[in-house]
């Protein structure tokens, strides 16, 4: 959009025209889209309490990526030792 202003009121010439104009931009491409992380899943079960390991996943669908925007960075996957407060002494 421009706008103009006329500056021929004070010596009684009025101006001519619309004071806006505005056009489209038939050329613009759409922007692109970086994907963005979903949130966590819960935790996988234990199989096995004192030793095991659990697992929660992420997907990069929070956006998807798109218009050659950049894929998630960071890791889709996380692992954490099964513990609980009985395994101390073992």
């Amino acid at each position: 959009m421009r706008i103009r202003e006329c500056t021929h009121e004070e010596s009684g010439m009025r101006c001519l025209g619309p004071s806006a104009d505005l056009k489209g931009c038939p050329n613009l491409r759409p922007c692109p889209i970086n994907g963005g992380w979903s949130v966590w899943s819960p935790w996988s079960v234990c199989l096995e309490t004192c030793s095991g390991i659990k697992k929660r996943v992420r997907f990069c669908d929070s956006p998807p990526a798109s218009r050659g925007g950049l894929p998630c960075t960071g890791e889709k996957e996380q692992l954490g030792l099964c513990h609980s407060s009985h395994c101390a002494g073992i």
